[in-house]
């Protein structure tokens, strides 16, 4: 994992024209437009940036790319940094830093982190001038699978030490991060280190892709501004995939099974993010990508 500090922010009288308010309305056309999403990867073999680019869809690190490639066309700088997941999230042989947001700094104190991968609907506001115990917060995020609010706890941190996660990971003394857990479980933490990450892909989603199963969850905000489930279709392996509708079961078993009825009505309710070429997989007349290695 390589890591590029930018912080302390050396510009003198550095400002961002952005702020919580603006990013909310970034993070809802997020979810609008982008889903998250490992298909481009094993149907493609495309690193994140082609993903969004191509198919406006991919995985955390894609999702962030949308996110700071949008600010970019405002003159709006941003940075993918590295995190932790909460244990909940976590499965058997993900790294320990197995995660990517992004940070924006509105000035040299001020930082803004956003996650569209954890469906934030406000993002974290960090003041690195104010002491640690002045310096908590709580932001809302959208549970997907059931259809409600949660509520994030933060604060701000600075590591004392070198931490060593793995061979593979490593976060630097004096770096500033935020611990973060949801308030119905408060031990239950994980981290965003400010940091950027410089070789998202290679660092995490090449081992990601290893045990990660090709699916696709589209997103929709309904009226209350709640970002909830649209599509979900998961290949578990070659004979059997999993596929629910407004997080209602469609269908269960052989995707050759798969009607072309079914297959008419699922691109109806994915729209834009049904790709023509997911028949032939559901027919199983191709084989899903399964080899990675994404060297930046």
């Amino acid at each position: 994992m390589k890591l590029n500090s930018f912080l302390p922010l050396t510009i003198p009288n550095y400002q961002q024209y952005i702020d919580s308010e603006i990013l909310e309305q970034i993070l809802l056309k997020c979810y609008r437009n982008f889903s998250f999403s490992t298909l481009p990867y094993f149907m493609y073999g495309y690193n994140s940036k082609e993903s969004i680019v191509y198919t406006n869809t991919g995985n955390c690190i894609a999702l962030a790319y949308g996110i700071k490639k949008y600010l970019q066309s405002k003159n709006i700088t941003s940075y993918l940094i590295p995190c932790t997941v909460p244990q909940k999230y976590k499965r058997v042989h993900y790294l320990d830093i197995s995660h990517v947001a992004l940070a924006i700094p509105k000035n040299k104190y001020e930082i803004m982190i956003v996650d569209p991968a954890f469906y934030f609907k406000t993002p974290i506001i960090l003041f690195l001038n104010k002491p640690k115990n002045k310096s908590s917060q709580m932001i809302i995020s959208s549970n997907i699978y059931n259809h409600t609010h949660e509520n994030i706890l933060t604060k701000l941190n600075k590591t004392k030490e070198k931490i060593v996660y793995n061979q593979y990971q490593t976060i630097h003394k004096n770096t500033f991060f935020c611990e973060c857990c949801y308030d119905t479980d408060i031990n239950d933490i994980w981290f965003y280190y400010l940091t950027e990450i410089k070789n998202p892909d290679q660092a995490i989603t090449n081992y990601y892709l290893q045990i990660a199963k090709p699916f696709i969850s589209t997103t929709m905000i309904d009226p209350n501004g709640l970002c909830r489930m649209g599509v979900y279709i998961k290949f578990h392996c070659d004979d059997y995939v999993e596929i629910s509708i407004n997080n209602q079961p469609y269908f269960t078993g052989n995707p050759e099974l798969f009607t072309f009825e079914q297959l008419q009505y699922l691109k109806l309710k994915m729209g834009k993010f049904y790709d023509s070429n997911l028949r032939y997989f559901f027919s199983r007349k191709k084989q899903m990508f399964n080899e990675f290695d994404f060297i930046n």
